[in-house]
């Protein structure tokens, strides 16, 4: 499992679905300590350093999908539309979409808090193309950017997700982002 500390979009928060299985994965494939760390300086890391050994990675997509998620949470405290490791870690449709949710969120002039847990799962993987499944769980707090009070807290939740990654430019990147809550149903 991996546990991120940042915030999560306001849409997330609302995809409450039932509670999930258990998690039979490798627990090493969900680390992504460094790589949040990585996130926050502005730098990203999906995996060996060879092309070849990227392309041909389980491991290295399942990276980039968690580095995916740092970014993504980071990129909301305080809300930044065109954070670069968002953009360095999705392109396409799912960046599209994170950088519109993110800017209604400056424009309700809110930042918001979350911490979330991935579980993914390697639905389909061929060179260049991979396919994740997830039941994240979180919990999240909204803040006014203005005062810092609080708007809301949000009790814990689960989401399911079906994400699409491609390799490009020499490294994995998230292009198609579904909501499945069924994911997430025992």
């Amino acid at each position: 499992m991996t546990s991120v500390r940042a915030l999560a979009v306001a849409a997330v928060v609302v995809l409450v679905a039932a509670g999930c299985g258990d998690d039979d994965g490798d627990e090493a494939a969900n680390t992504t300590t460094s790589t949040a760390a990585a996130v926050e300086a502005g730098t990203t890391t999906t995996g060996p350093t060879s092309t070849t050994a990227a392309l041909d990675s389980e491991q290295a997509a399942i990276a980039a999908y968690n580095a995916y998620w740092a970014a993504f949470v980071a990129a909301q405290d305080p809300p930044d539309p065109d954070a670069p490791g968002l953009a360095a870690l999705a392109s396409g449709e799912a960046l599209q979409v994170d950088r519109d949710l993110i800017a209604a969120q400056l424009d309700r002039g809110e930042r918001v808090e979350t911490d979330v847990t991935t579980q993914p799962v390697v639905e389909v993987f061929e060179p260049g193309a991979a396919v994740l499944t997830d039941c994240i769980t979180g919990t999240t707090t909204v803040f006014a950017i203005a005062s810092g009070e609080v708007v809301r807290a949000e009790p814990p939740y689960t989401a399911g997700f079906r994400t699409t990654l491609r390799f490009e430019d020499a490294r994995w990147v998230v292009t198609l982002r579904l909501v499945e809550d069924s994911l997430c149903q025992s």
